[in-house]
Protein backbone atom coordinates (compact mmCIF):
# COMPACT_ATOMS: atom_id res chain seq x y z
CA UNK A 1 0.00 0.00 0.00
CA UNK A 2 1.26 2.83 -0.69
CA UNK A 3 0.81 6.50 0.84
CA UNK A 4 0.12 9.19 -1.86
CA UNK A 5 -0.10 12.39 -1.55
CA UNK A 6 -3.61 13.86 -0.56
CA UNK A 7 -5.00 17.41 -1.83
CA UNK A 8 -7.86 19.32 -0.70
CA UNK A 9 -9.81 21.50 -2.93
CA UNK A 10 -9.34 25.22 -2.31
CA UNK A 11 -13.10 26.58 -1.81
CA UNK A 12 -12.76 30.11 -1.27
CA UNK A 13 -11.18 30.83 -4.47
CA UNK A 14 -14.85 29.78 -6.10
CA UNK A 15 -17.20 31.83 -3.63
CA UNK A 16 -17.47 35.46 -4.91
CA UNK A 17 -20.26 36.80 -3.40
CA UNK A 18 -24.28 36.68 -4.14
CA UNK A 19 -24.93 36.64 -7.48
CA UNK A 20 -26.50 40.05 -8.37
CA UNK A 21 -29.99 40.45 -9.37
CA UNK A 22 -31.45 41.56 -11.91
CA UNK A 23 -33.74 44.76 -12.16
CA UNK A 24 -36.98 42.45 -13.53
CA UNK A 25 -36.45 40.33 -10.43
CA UNK A 26 -36.14 43.06 -7.90
CA UNK A 27 -39.49 44.85 -9.49
CA UNK A 28 -41.34 41.45 -9.31
CA UNK A 29 -40.43 40.81 -5.65
CA UNK A 30 -41.67 44.56 -4.73
CA UNK A 31 -44.46 43.85 -6.42
CA UNK A 32 -45.59 40.25 -4.84
CA UNK A 33 -44.27 42.01 -1.30
CA UNK A 34 -46.69 44.95 -1.65
CA UNK A 35 -49.42 42.40 -3.01
CA UNK A 36 -48.94 40.21 0.13
CA UNK A 37 -49.04 43.20 2.53
CA UNK A 38 -52.28 44.37 0.72
CA UNK A 39 -53.92 40.81 1.24
CA UNK A 40 -52.98 40.92 4.41
CA UNK A 41 -54.40 44.01 5.76
CA UNK A 42 -57.48 43.64 4.07
CA UNK A 43 -57.61 40.11 5.95
CA UNK A 44 -57.06 41.60 9.29
CA UNK A 45 -60.13 44.59 8.46
CA UNK A 46 -62.41 41.44 7.25
CA UNK A 47 -61.64 39.58 10.67
CA UNK A 48 -62.07 42.91 12.65
CA UNK A 49 -65.42 43.62 10.59
CA UNK A 50 -66.54 39.93 11.85
CA UNK A 51 -65.54 40.87 15.58
CA UNK A 52 -67.26 43.38 15.46
CA UNK A 53 -70.68 42.02 14.01
CA UNK A 54 -69.98 39.12 16.62
CA UNK A 55 -69.94 41.09 19.40
CA UNK A 56 -72.81 43.64 18.74
CA UNK A 57 -74.80 39.89 18.12
CA UNK A 58 -73.48 38.92 21.68
CA UNK A 59 -74.56 42.31 23.09
CA UNK A 60 -77.85 42.34 21.46
CA UNK A 61 -78.82 38.65 22.47
CA UNK A 62 -77.44 39.24 26.25
CA UNK A 63 -80.11 42.51 26.19
CA UNK A 64 -82.88 39.88 24.51
CA UNK A 65 -81.85 37.35 27.60
CA UNK A 66 -82.28 40.00 30.22
CA UNK A 67 -85.61 41.83 29.14
CA UNK A 68 -87.14 38.66 28.53
CA UNK A 69 -85.76 37.22 31.98
CA UNK A 70 -87.18 40.46 33.91
CA UNK A 71 -90.05 40.46 31.97
CA UNK A 72 -91.11 36.70 33.70
CA UNK A 73 -89.90 37.71 37.03
CA UNK A 74 -91.76 41.51 37.06
CA UNK A 75 -94.73 40.29 38.61
CA UNK A 76 -92.87 38.26 41.45
CA UNK A 77 -90.71 41.61 41.82
CA UNK A 78 -93.95 43.79 41.92
CA UNK A 79 -95.44 40.92 44.45
CA UNK A 80 -92.26 41.20 46.69
CA UNK A 81 -92.29 45.27 46.38
CA UNK A 82 -95.74 45.93 47.07
CA UNK A 83 -96.37 43.03 49.34
CA UNK A 84 -93.83 40.70 50.89
CA UNK A 85 -91.72 43.65 52.14
CA UNK A 86 -94.25 45.83 53.68
CA UNK A 87 -95.62 42.96 55.78
CA UNK A 88 -91.54 41.46 56.70
CA UNK A 89 -90.70 45.04 57.87
CA UNK A 90 -93.66 45.45 59.48
CA UNK A 91 -93.34 42.17 61.42
CA UNK A 92 -89.72 43.29 62.22
CA UNK A 93 -89.59 46.68 63.11
CA UNK A 94 -89.59 45.51 66.95
CA UNK A 95 -86.50 43.59 66.14
CA UNK A 96 -84.96 46.31 65.00
CA UNK A 97 -85.53 48.33 68.14
CA UNK A 98 -84.38 45.44 70.11
CA UNK A 99 -81.03 44.74 68.38
CA UNK A 100 -80.59 48.38 68.56
CA UNK A 101 -81.15 48.90 72.38
CA UNK A 102 -78.92 45.32 73.13
CA UNK A 103 -76.41 46.90 70.92
CA UNK A 104 -76.54 50.16 73.48
CA UNK A 105 -76.75 48.04 76.36
CA UNK A 106 -73.67 46.42 75.79
CA UNK A 107 -71.66 49.23 74.86
CA UNK A 108 -71.99 50.19 77.96
CA UNK A 109 -72.73 53.88 78.78
CA UNK A 110 -75.60 52.88 81.27
CA UNK A 111 -77.82 56.01 80.03
CA UNK A 112 -81.48 55.30 80.12
CA UNK A 113 -83.04 55.00 76.83
CA UNK A 114 -86.17 56.96 75.81
CA UNK A 115 -87.99 55.44 72.10
CA UNK A 116 -90.78 57.05 70.79
CA UNK A 117 -93.07 55.28 68.23
CA UNK A 118 -96.32 55.86 66.29
CA UNK A 119 -99.09 55.49 68.70
CA UNK A 120 -101.19 52.24 66.74
CA UNK A 121 -98.02 49.93 67.67
CA UNK A 122 -97.61 51.52 71.28
CA UNK A 123 -98.99 48.80 73.30
CA UNK A 124 -97.17 45.97 71.39
CA UNK A 125 -93.86 47.35 71.78
CA UNK A 126 -94.66 48.26 75.41
CA UNK A 127 -94.46 44.88 76.21
CA UNK A 128 -91.39 43.16 74.80
CA UNK A 129 -89.12 42.18 77.01
CA UNK A 130 -85.79 43.03 76.01
CA UNK A 131 -87.48 46.73 76.88
CA UNK A 132 -88.74 46.10 80.29
CA UNK A 133 -84.80 44.00 81.26
CA UNK A 134 -82.91 47.07 79.58
CA UNK A 135 -85.21 49.59 81.82
CA UNK A 136 -86.45 51.11 78.11
CA UNK A 137 -88.78 53.82 78.07
CA UNK A 138 -91.57 53.55 75.43
CA UNK A 139 -93.57 56.41 74.60
CA UNK A 140 -96.15 57.04 71.84
CA UNK A 141 -95.74 60.20 69.69
CA UNK A 142 -98.17 61.20 66.99
CA UNK A 143 -95.77 62.61 64.62
CA UNK A 144 -94.14 59.22 63.67
CA UNK A 145 -95.49 57.25 60.86
CA UNK A 146 -95.62 53.51 60.80
CA UNK A 147 -92.21 52.07 60.83
CA UNK A 148 -90.33 54.88 62.24
CA UNK A 149 -88.78 55.61 65.86
CA UNK A 150 -87.00 58.20 67.71
CA UNK A 151 -84.52 56.66 70.42
CA UNK A 152 -82.91 59.14 72.63
CA UNK A 153 -80.45 58.10 75.00
CA UNK A 154 -76.64 58.09 75.75
CA UNK A 155 -76.02 61.11 73.48
CA UNK A 156 -77.22 61.90 69.58
CA UNK A 157 -80.79 60.55 68.98
CA UNK A 158 -81.01 58.24 66.45
CA UNK A 159 -84.50 57.92 63.76
CA UNK A 160 -85.21 54.03 62.92
CA UNK A 161 -86.89 54.56 59.73
CA UNK A 162 -87.82 51.48 57.68
CA UNK A 163 -90.83 53.32 56.14
CA UNK A 164 -87.84 54.87 54.06
CA UNK A 165 -85.83 51.78 53.84
CA UNK A 166 -89.03 49.96 52.20
CA UNK A 167 -89.58 53.06 49.77
CA UNK A 168 -85.94 53.03 48.58
CA UNK A 169 -85.93 49.04 48.19
CA UNK A 170 -89.28 49.23 46.73
CA UNK A 171 -87.87 51.71 44.00
CA UNK A 172 -85.11 49.45 43.89
CA UNK A 173 -87.10 46.92 42.69
CA UNK A 174 -89.21 48.29 40.52
CA UNK A 175 -86.10 49.95 38.85
CA UNK A 176 -85.18 46.03 37.76
CA UNK A 177 -88.22 45.78 35.79
CA UNK A 178 -88.16 46.00 32.31
CA UNK A 179 -86.47 49.24 30.79
CA UNK A 180 -87.05 50.02 27.18
CA UNK A 181 -84.04 49.15 24.52
CA UNK A 182 -82.63 52.38 23.37
CA UNK A 183 -79.78 50.65 20.92
CA UNK A 184 -80.65 50.22 17.59
CA UNK A 185 -79.11 46.64 15.94
CA UNK A 186 -78.22 46.10 12.38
Amino acid sequence: MSLGRISLEDFDSSVKGPKPQSTDFRAGFAEGHAAAMAEIAAQQAQASDEISNLLQDLRFGYEEARQHILSQLAPILSQVAEAVLPSVLQETFALHLADYVEMVARDGTGAPLEIAVPQQILERLAETTVFQSQGVCVKGRADLSDGQALIVGGGTPVLLDLSNLLTELQTALRGLEGQERTLSHG
